[in-house]
């Protein structure tokens, strides 16, 4: 899925069926859904899932936990806003 499809698809009420796993964690994450975004990036065992399991630790302000999984994820605490990583997340995952 492209970038602009993938931001399309965080309008409607439900993810598409056609979405990975990493897709579907940060649909999630995208529409507010912590829970299900969080349960989901446990699930993802790579550089990605950390990333975006580090990203939802950010937005809960749990920055010693979102410090542990930018580690894993090889990359560092972000000094762009919530939505600038949002979107760097998207752009890296639909460019795959």
């Amino acid at each position: 899925m492209n970038y602009n499809n993938f931001i399309q698809s965080t309008k409607n009420i439900n993810p598409p069926s056609s979405l990975t796993q990493i897709e579907l964690a940060i649909w999630h994450v995208v529409n507010n859904n912590w829970e299900n975004a969080h349960n989901l990036a446990q699930k993802i065992d790579n550089e990605i899932g950390s990333w975006i399991h580090a990203h939802i630790h950010r937005i809960e302000g749990d920055t010693s936990n979102a410090n542990y999984w930018y580690s894993k994820a090889n990359r560092e605490y972000p000094k762009s806003t919530l939505q600038e990583e949002v979107n760097q997340i998207i752009q890296y995952i639909t460019n795959k």
